[in-house]
């Protein structure tokens, strides 16, 4: 979308996401390529071994905070009402 010459672009990440509905997707254009998640690339590095989604969507939230924050030059402090523990997820 591009507003008074300002264009806004959104971000997705794939953690755990059921990826069988994007297989009919051309990401980007790239034939050679697919969409893929985190769990399935950190499952690959990691010769197989289950993972835990819970403990894998709270590695990827801080990662992307910490690029995020170092990329533009930002201390992020997370909200104090804002709690990303596995009971406030159930």
């Amino acid at each position: 979308m591009c507003a008074r010459w300002i264009v806004y672009h959104g971000l997705a990440l794939n953690v755990t996401t059921d990826l069988t509905p994007f297989q009919h997707i051309v990401p980007c254009g790239i034939k050679s390529r697919g969409v893929g998640s985190i769990k399935q690339i950190l499952q690959k590095a990691s010769s197989g071994r289950e993972l835990n989604d819970a403990e894998l969507m709270d590695i990827a939230y801080e990662s992307l905070i910490k690029e995020f924050a170092e990329f533009f030059q930002l201390s992020l402090e997370p909200s104090p009402d804002f709690d990303f523990s596995e009971e406030a997820r159930n």
